[in-house]
């Protein structure tokens, strides 16, 4: 099964909040992960072969006011 999240917001994305989100979606799934985000206008997609906590600490889209990510 895979886990599925988004944030939203018009200031850009809370850390705390994003990190609780890709917790609860580890839970779904641990062997891969991706994120899409936009920043400076483009769409940016990363993909990963490990948990998505790692993911989201590594690539740090909290200023983005859109991120959408999973889990599997």
């Amino acid at each position: 099964m895979c886990g599925i999240f988004g944030v939203l917001s018009k200031s850009g994305s809370n850390k705390r909040m994003l990190n609780r989100l890709a917790v609860n979606a580890a839970q779904r799934g641990t062997d891969s992960s991706g994120l899409a985000y936009v920043q400076n206008g483009q769409l940016i997609i990363e993909r990963a072969d490990y948990k998505i906590q790692r993911l989201v600490k590594e690539i740090v889209p909290y200023k983005s006011k859109l991120v959408v990510g999973h889990s599997r």
